[in-house]
């Protein structure tokens, strides 16, 4: 009797802890991912102006045709003079590039902004101005202690998605970097009506994760919120549809980013959709 009460509680032992493992880390995940809406954006003019050690324009020539609106996406060439422009990504001087600059509208009082839009100094300045138009940038980066940027797709969205190859890098380095004091030129080469768009995905984790750590706190059921941007432009001349888009991302300042984890968020994602 003895021997056979000793089996049971050694089955039922190895059977809680198969249980018990099996429920460890994302035994179980699930995503509701939501439908695209119009986004809350990012004002058009900074919060902290840059002083004009740092960075000042003029308008050289105000072009002509569709002008920029708050509402605008522009096309823009960006010129080094004796200034020093960088390629975030690869670190390597430029003489000139191409990017897409988001203007944005004024958010109401409260309402959260979302993802970087880069100078806003800059985005400023070029509304009212129309195709064509040319800006003198003087800058001097040294002197503002922060990195003076020009997303090359619209916007910036750290802590995104990257599938399986891609590096691993927290930070989105699709820009262009104002890097050295001097001078730069800015045309404005297209100007497009745009609307920014953003969605959000619920994704759930079950599963019990080891918290070594002070600073782990992972639950056992844990939930987060995962987003997405996009810019959906008409431009013309050419006549084209232009759409921008990134995500999803997951990370600080997202909604419960803090205070319930994910685990692995991104094998997760990959999991579930």
């Amino acid at each position: 009797m003895a021997s056979e009460l000793r089996f049971f509680f050694r089955t039922c032992a190895s059977t809680l802890l198969l249980w018990h493992l099996s429920a460890c880390g994302n035994a179980y995940e699930s995503i509701d991912i939501g439908e695209w809406k119009p986004a809350s954006e990012l004002t058009a003019s900074p919060e902290v102006p840059l002083s004009p050690e740092v960075f000042r324009m003029a308008v050289t020539d105000r072009g002509r045709g569709r002008e920029i609106r708050t509402g605008s996406l522009a096309q823009i060439r960006l010129a080094a003079g004796s200034g020093l422009l960088k390629d975030a990504a690869t670190r390597q001087p430029l003489q000139n590039a191409t990017a897409w600059l988001w203007i944005g509208n004024v958010p109401a009082d409260g309402q959260r902004t979302i993802g970087d839009f880069g100078l806003a100094q800059l985005r400023a300045a070029m509304v009212g101005l129309g195709q064509g138009a040319r800006l003198s940038v003087s800058a001097d980066p040294q002197r503002s202690g922060f990195v003076l940027l020009v997303p090359a797709r619209g916007f910036l969205l750290p802590f995104a998605y990257r599938s399986a190859g891609e590096a691993a890098d927290s930070l989105d380095k699709e820009y262009f970097e104002l890097a050295g004091k001097g001078d730069y030129e800015v045309e404005i080469v297209r100007v497009c009506v745009g609307r920014l768009l953003r969605k959000e995905a619920l994704l759930r984790q079950w599963g019990y994760v080891f918290n070594w750590g002070a600073d782990t706190h992972h639950q056992f059921a844990r939930q987060g919120v995962l987003e997405w941007l996009a810019i959906e432009a008409d431009c013309e001349a050419p006549n084209e549809k232009v759409r921008l888009e990134k995500g999803p991302a997951h990370g600080i300042g997202t909604p419960g980013y803090r205070e319930n984890p994910l685990l692995s968020w991104q094998k997760s994602y990959e999991a579930t959709r």
